[in-house]
């Protein structure tokens, strides 16, 4: 009697767990393995956690998902294709693919995305991403930097101007993208641009907005010499620092300032500092290596005008990020963070996971944007975070800044005895190093 009991007992639980791993939600239409699930018009506000974990294939199209976070996922480890189309999603989480290491589709196509942070931290197998019709401005320059097998994207009708100039570097499969529909600002940042449409195949052509000189050229077919920026002027200089001003700057939107045709956060350019249209480099940089340019407040298509005007809020986006670094011990440290959205967004500081108040150490000026450490000893080494917030949502960036030692110097070879009459000339010879480069 016991053995048929446990018998019984065994088949009941394995029945239960049988039936809840293949459970199909609500309002939602699944196959019998659990492999698809269909969930498009159910009016969802969030991705149902019912939802069998053995799922390859997620349709969730025309429901009231305002927000995607790591989460609502990390249970769909099998998850091949995602798609979230006609939702009301305005903020994806960073690095939302961590938790779906075989994802090949994902589209997130008309929703109210403004911003599109970075999706992964290590190197991802996804193949296609839907972006269109979003309200898209802004695309960090890691977005793409893990997903060395994208075939196809698609940005098309959206309010972008610009592209960070590094963020097809590493695409080097891609065959599709789709660029058309936006306000295209073509300075020299719009030649990557350029360089892709040629190279890639497309459906539309995508146009130039702005200068006025080239509106209306298709961006592929303009001369490689009228992608320009300007030149900044050189205002003053004061001991080792020069200081140079975007002179022609008539928009509020940010200064962009660049180096060898780079962005300065992702150049070689070390030393420098940005207040805005003003930049302080050293000395020693060539700076007829040094361009500055800016997106503009409206776009002539009638269209893309009245979007941008009556967009009244906005989440925070960065428009520059700190990048790790290393500095000498005792070395003065400045760090710039800044961000764009409506209303303005309040930055925050955070070392290893606790935030920082300003102090006669560690000052925080510019309404924030700017992170000074003086002097900058070991304990000042670790994690730094930059968090900006505002009603609408939060975006935050993350690190690491290292010290570097300061060694006393090692004498190797030390002076010879020598001999010599009174008053006399004598030299002596000895070899150290410092830790860094040997010195005679």
């Amino acid at each position: 009697m016991n053995l048929l009991l446990r018998l019984a007992i065994f088949f009941v639980l394995v029945s239960g767990a049988s039936c809840q791993t293949s459970h199909c939600p609500d309002k939602c239409h699944c196959d019998e393995k659990g492999l698809v699930v269909d969930c498009s018009s159910a009016g969802l506000t969030r991705i149902p956690q019912e939802i069998p974990q053995t799922v390859r294939n997620l349709v969730l199209r025309n429901n009231r998902i305002h927000t995607l976070k790591r989460s609502d996922l990390q249970r769909f480890s099998q998850l091949e294709s995602l798609v979230l189309t006609h939702n009301k999603i305005k903020v994806v989480e960073e690095n939302i693919l961590d938790h779906l290491p075989e994802l090949k589709r994902l589209s997130l196509a008309h929703n109210q995305l403004v911003y599109i942070p970075p999706l992964c931290s290590n190197v991802h197998p996804l193949a296609s991403l839907n972006l269109k019709r979003n309200r898209i401005q802004f695309v960090d320059e890691q977005t793409l930097q893990y997903f060395p097998d994208l075939v196809q994207i698609d940005l098309s009708h959206n309010r972008i101007q610009s592209l960070r100039t590094k963020l097809f570097d590493n695409q080097n499969a891609l065959t599709h993208a789709h660029l058309e529909g936006n306000p295209w600002n073509c300075d020299c940042r719009a030649s990557k641009i350029a360089s892709l449409l040629r190279r890639v195949q497309w459906e539309r052509k995508a146009y130039c907005s702005n200068p006025a000189a080239l509106r209306h050229q298709p961006v592929d077919e303009v001369e490689e010499s009228l992608f320009k920026c300007e030149k900044p002027v050189e205002e003053s200089w004061t001991g080792e620092e020069f200081k140079v001003v975007c002179a022609k700057n008539s928009s509020n939107r940010p200064v962009v300032w660049l180096y060898k045709n780079v962005e300065v956060d992702a150049s070689a350019l070390d030393g420098y500092e940005i207040h805005d249209t003003a930049m302080t480099v050293p000395r020693k940089i060539d700076v007829d290596q040094i361009t500055c340019t800016y997106d503009f407040d409206h776009v002539p298509h009638n269209r893309q005008h009245r979007q941008t005007r009556t967009h009244a809020t906005g989440t925070p986006m960065f428009t520059y990020k700190p990048r790790d670094n290393s500095y000498r011990e005792g070395s003065e440290v400045k760090v710039n963070c800044e961000v764009m959205g409506h209303p303005k967004p309040t930055i925050h500081w955070y070392h290893n996971g606790e935030r920082l108040a300003s102090t006669r150490k560690r000052q925080l000026g510019l309404s924030n944007n700017v992170l000074r450490i003086y002097p900058f000893l070991e304990e000042d080494s670790g994690r730094y975070t930059c968090e900006a917030v505002n009603i609408v949502g939060k975006v935050s960036h993350t690190f690491n800044l290292e010290l570097i030692s300061s060694v006393p110097p090692s004498i190797y070879e030390g002076p010879q005895s020598v001999s010599s009459n009174l008053g006399g000339q004598v030299l002596v010879n000895f070899l150290a190093v410092d830790g860094m480069a040997s010195v005679d």
